[in-house]
């Protein structure tokens, strides 16, 4: 397992929020687009927040769903509290995901409701 912390320079970050924290290596992004391509299975990212890497809730619900599809471990800086390696964080992930798939599904049916009326 690899400890990777996240700095969205895109979005202004630097690595102070990375204080006093043992990472094996930095990522820059530098880019509008999130890539966590570097991460593997069981990999551990460091970000500053939650608003580092998403813009809304649809967005966070999906990410949510990219962590628990992909088994990577995302730990918040902001919110310490909010660790994916941690019970409180995969209850928080797991809600996320249903909410996503709900959504998905719900979503869906419209559209397909939509398409049948025409």
């Amino acid at each position: 397992m690899k400890v990777y912390g996240y700095v969205n320079q895109y979005k202004g970050e630097n690595e102070k929020f990375l204080n006093g924290i043992q990472v094996d290596k930095i990522i820059h992004n530098r880019k509008p687009e999130i890539d966590f391509s570097f991460a593997e299975k069981d990999d551990l990212v460091i970000i500053k927040s939650f608003t580092s890497i998403c813009k809304n809730l649809k967005e966070m619900l999906e990410f949510a769903q990219f962590i628990d599809e992909t088994n990577i471990r995302v730990m918040v800086a902001a919110n310490p509290a909010f660790d994916t390696r941690q019970a409180f964080g995969k209850l928080m992930i797991s809600i996320w995901t249903s909410l996503n798939k709900y959504d998905d599904e719900c979503f869906g049916r419209k559209e397909r409701e939509e398409t049948n009326n025409d």
